[in-house]
């Protein structure tokens, strides 16, 4: 009897032992799996801090549990140097993402270039799945970061005088001439960031034939970088660029050109070449960027296309000699470079001579434009059939032609 009451008392406290034990797995079971409220564990984008950070960036922040939105609350943007407030975003907009991560996105409009801002979350704006509200932050220096300056600059220089000549003489890259100059200006207000450009456009102009010039880029960072011309969009790019403009600096360019093709030019066309800063300019998106308030220079009227005779020639042989009477051709001697161009502003005095026995008369003639016209020349012979040789003299060079 008494054994059977023990294995009685040792049943039941079994059953009870086993009953609180499934008490216990319910309790377990039905607790949530956070019953503290969740704090930040880290400040992604952007961190705490942070410089040069893009004006169009969104906020990350990563807490050690997952969280939702909470019923009501706000994310606010304020400056920090007087506390004025950018953008408050409500906790329930779609402007915040928190969907049962740890991770809480926030997108904002577009900040302000070069300013410090502070990050505001109300109390309870977010919580865990218990409900239990995140404290929200309330200290200006807990999330604090600035963004990237915009006060780079593209201005004239004073290393070229511009417009400058071009001469046509010019045909190898040792003979190139500076056409251009520009100034590059970090303003260094507060990122610490360097200035990078990539590409540099100019728009290009005039009645000058572009294709036929050879162009390059030179400065502290760039080293004879050809230029690509463009006939359809009237631009010369240089790209592939790895300039790098400190921070509080500046550094100067220039464009030099020479004639890859000489031939078929004609004086005085100009090469006219434009560049504005903020639109022509290609920089790096995580540092310096553009002021916006940079106007366009140019090489004022243009580079000049310069012909440099360096020859007189016949392009009009003499013809029909009738001794003592105007020839019916009379002879054209135009003023010429090497690759047969027209010196238009060569407006010397041509002479021509001749070694027979006959005479000239009407032998000189005024050039103009590069172009000597004679109009009355004649050779008055000694004998019938006698040939002449025409020698047309100038500083510059002389040429002949034979009549008979």
């Amino acid at each position: 009897m008494a054994f059977s009451r023990l294995l009685y008392i040792a049943r039941a406290a079994f059953c009870l032992h086993r009953s609180l034990g499934i008490l216990l797995l319910i309790g377990l079971a039905v607790c949530p799996a956070y019953a503290v409220a969740p704090v930040v564990s880290n400040f992604i984008t952007p961190n705490d801090n942070a410089t040069g950070v893009s004006e169009s960036t969104s906020l990350i922040v990563q807490f050690d549990q997952s969280v939702v939105k909470g019923s009501s609350g706000n994310i606010t943007i304020k400056k920090y140097s007087d506390d004025s407030t950018v953008e408050t975003i409500a906790v329930t907009s779609s402007n915040v993402n928190a969907a049962g991560s740890a991770f809480v996105t926030v997108t904002l409009s577009a900040l302000g270039f070069g300013t410090r801002y502070y990050v505001f979350i109300d109390a309870n704006a977010l919580e865990n799945g218990s409900a239990e509200g995140f404290a929200g932050i309330s200290n200006k220096d807990t999330w604090d970061f600035t963004t990237k300056d915009n006060d780079g600059t593209l201005s004239a220089s004073g290393t070229v005088s511009e417009p400058i000549a071009l001469p046509s003489t010019a045909t190898t890259s040792g003979a190139a001439v500076d056409i251009f100059d520009f100034t590059l200006t970090d303003g260094g207000a507060s990122d610490g960031l360097t200035l990078a450009v990539t590409q540099v456009v100019f728009n290009t102009s005039g009645t000058g034939p572009f294709a036929k010039v050879a162009f390059r880029l030179n400065g502290p960072d760039a080293a004879n970088v050809s230029g690509t011309y463009s006939s359809g969009a009237n631009t010369l790019t240089f790209s592939g660029l790895t300039i790098s403009i400190a921070n509080g600096t500046s550094e100067t360019y220039t464009v030099n050109a020479y004639y890859s093709d000489n031939t078929s030019l004609t004086e005085n066309q100009t090469l006219i070449l434009s560049i504005d800063g903020d639109t022509d300019l290609t920089v790096s998106g995580t540092g310096t960027q553009i002021s916006g308030a940079n106007a366009a220079i140019t090489n004022s009227t243009g580079t000049t296309l310069n012909i440099t005779a360096t020859t007189v020639a016949f392009t009009t042989a003499p013809a029909g000699s009738v001794s003592g009477s105007a020839l019916t051709t009379q002879p054209i001697v135009t003023a010429q470079d090497a690759a047969g161009n027209t010196d238009a502003d060569f407006t010397e005095t041509v002479t021509l001579t001749e070694a027979s026995s006959g005479t000239l008369s009407n032998s000189t003639q005024t050039a103009t434009a590069g172009v000597a016209t004679f109009t009355s020349l004649a050779y008055t012979a000694t004998a019938d059939g006698e040939s002449f040789t025409l020698t047309a003299n100038d500083q510059i060079g002389r040429a002949s032609c034979r009549e008979r």
